[in-house]
């Protein structure tokens, strides 16, 4: 395989395109602290997603979703005229919060590149792995009741097709996910004897609805 092949097939955001002459760009077009946190509120508020808001400042999405958090828990997360904006993160979907759902622990086994893919998506959007995963059951579980769901999971746009290899499956994701999404999940699908293999074909059909295709060799 030559090195552009390698580079093709990894399951990142160079391969995916992310790392553009202006995503790499360390770019400080905000002047000060006050103007940076003003101009991510407003692209929140504007409907812009975590990666728009990060191309456009420099930031990891990760990142300026910690900073939304330390706003929006300051009572700083508003509009220049004072009003409350929207667009900021939702309370407790970080660290380590008193869960006011009960949570389900689930443990799953991929190969290394398929990991790696499931923990760039959790970079990319800002989120947990636990919140990926639960996105993957939620869309799972909407399928098998017939429902529509967005081609733009976790506030992600498909970008170009990247192969990622599906080989031994030695690497473990452990995570938390909502009990009552866990039940309602493995009641529907009838899957109460291998759930972790459900929940795993669940986060397949994620990668696979952001355009990437699994490759076993």
């Amino acid at each position: 395989m030559t090195s552009a092949s390698k580079i093709k097939a990894l399951p990142c955001a160079f391969a995916r395109g992310a790392y553009t002459s202006r995503a790499m760009t360390v770019s400080t077009p905000i002047g000060d602290t006050a103007t940076f946190h003003r101009r991510l509120i407003t692209m929140r508020h504007g409907g812009a997603s975590w990666r728009d808001c990060s191309l456009e400042l420099g930031r990891t999405p990760a990142a300026l979703n910690i900073v939304a958090r330390r706003l929006r828990d300051r009572g700083e997360w508003t509009l220049a005229n004072g009003k409350p904006a929207q667009g900021a993160p939702r309370a407790g979907s970080r660290g380590r919060p008193r869960n006011a759902i009960p949570s389900a622990p689930v443990s799953l086994r991929f190969a290394p590149d398929v990991a790696a893919a499931l923990r760039g998506l959790s970079r990319d959007a800002g989120k947990r792995e636990g919140e990926v995963v639960a996105e993957a059951m939620q869309r799972a579980l909407a399928r098998h009741l017939g429902k529509r769901v967005s081609r733009t999971p976790l506030d992600l746009e498909p970008g170009e097709r990247v192969d990622v290899c599906d080989g031994l499956r030695s690497e473990t994701i452990a995570v938390n996910v909502p009990r009552p999404l866990f039940d309602d999940l493995i009641a529907a699908l009838g899957s109460a004897d291998y759930p972790m293999t459900l929940i795993g074909d669940a986060v397949h059909r994620l990668l696979h609805d952001l355009n990437y295709r699994l490759v076993t060799v």
